[in-house]
């Protein structure tokens, strides 16, 4: 453990199951093309497991009940998991503030006389 933080991607249900193993599909096509990991701004794809019989048993129920409460159900053996590089959220606020003029038909109205009209 390098104290590095993870996102785990849980896939519940057939239908689930089936989206996570295209999304895993398409990170190891991306993976293939750029020749290794690639810089992704949608996530770093670390790798993915197959949850087996240990998330059945007493003591990792009990330690996710202690974690997460009853709110929570605990995860089962069997699902697909995709583990990515941990990225904090970011938001809106994040973003530089830069004046983007109208792109395509929107600068050719002028939006303002047509509220003032309103008004």
């Amino acid at each position: 453990a390098d104290g590095s933080r993870s996102l785990l991607k849980e896939f519940l249900g057939a239908e689930a199951r089936a989206i996570g193993e295209r999304e895993l599909a398409v990170y190891r096509h991306l993976e293939e093309a750029a020749g290794g990991a690639p810089d992704l701004s949608v996530g770093t794809l670390c790798g993915h497991m197959i949850s087996d019989e240990a998330f059945e048993t007493r003591g990792f129920r009990e330690a996710w009940e202690a974690s997460f409460g009853l709110a929570v159900p605990p995860p089962a053996a069997g699902r697909l998991w995709l583990i990515f590089r941990w990225v904090p959220l970011r938001t809106i606020g994040g973003f530089a503030r830069v004046e983007q003029p109208p792109a395509g038909l929107a600068g050719l109205f002028d939006w303002g006389a047509a509220q003032a009209r309103r008004e």
